[in-house]
């Protein structure tokens, strides 16, 4: 049995995105070269530099190769909305049949004991539909907005009206992210708990003093027998 710390997890999680960033690095300069201008730069007198220093000019350009293909940043680009889009479609299926369950489950302890559930009531159903309304109003517009661009690319005009609309909806991404601990902070007991627990943070106990108390009558019937034993 192997028994992950979190020295474990966020040494996995450091070699995760190294990789990552790789990736994507090499994917960016797979698809430029850069080449040297004609033309040197010379720096103005006033940078102080010796008389005819000059330093060399770099731009880059796009390499022929298969990275720098247009159809291949479009299929890119229209699979990232897809994987926007499935999951907003997906979450509400999804939700329906965990609401139906937890359903199932909130009967069956209202018939063991009615007393207990009514005392203690649970939020969960709430805070799935919350999340499930809230991933869907950030994620669906995006994704579609994403899968547009992709087939958009060669079209500027309506590219760059599609590229406004996405910066804005990321906005709408940025406030579900944001929001997302809160919104569970507030509506779900068990969530609140389990952060108390992960802090580690207990609310003091209370210390409960018991003091004995005796009646005026066991006192009397005390004596009785102490006098008849004598």
């Amino acid at each position: 049995m192997i028994i992950l710390t979190y020295q474990h997890l966020l040494v996995s999680l450091q070699q995760g995105i190294s990789l990552e960033c790789s990736l994507l690095s090499f994917y960016y300069f797979a698809r430029v070269k850069f080449i040297e201008l004609p033309k040197r730069w010379i720096p103005p007198p006033v940078c102080g530099y010796p008389p005819n220093y000059s330093i060399p000019e770099f731009t880059f350009v796009k390499s022929d190769n298969v990275f720098s293909a247009t159809w291949l940043f479009e299929i890119m680009v229209m699979f990232d909305g897809i994987l926007k889009i499935v999951p907003a479609i997906a979450l509400p299926i999804l939700a329906i049949l965990l609401l139906r369950e937890l359903k199932l489950a909130e009967d069956s302890r209202r018939k063991i004991s009615v007393a207990r559930a009514t005392r203690n009531k649970d939020h969960t159903s709430k805070l799935v539909i919350c999340m499930t309304i809230a991933s869907i109003v950030a994620e669906g517009p995006t994704g579609v907005a994403v899968f547009i661009q992709g087939l958009a690319t060669n079209h500027f005009g309506l590219l760059s009206i599609i590229n406004d609309i996405i910066s804005i909806l990321l906005i709408f991404v940025t406030l579900n992210a944001t929001t997302h601990f809160i919104i569970c902070i507030g509506i779900s007991k068990q969530y609140r708990n389990a952060v108390r627990e992960l802090l580690e943070y207990e609310k003091p106990a209370k210390a409960v003093t018991i003091t004995a108390k005796s009646s005026v009558a066991s006192i009397a019937i005390t004596k009785q027998l102490d006098v008849r034993r004598s």
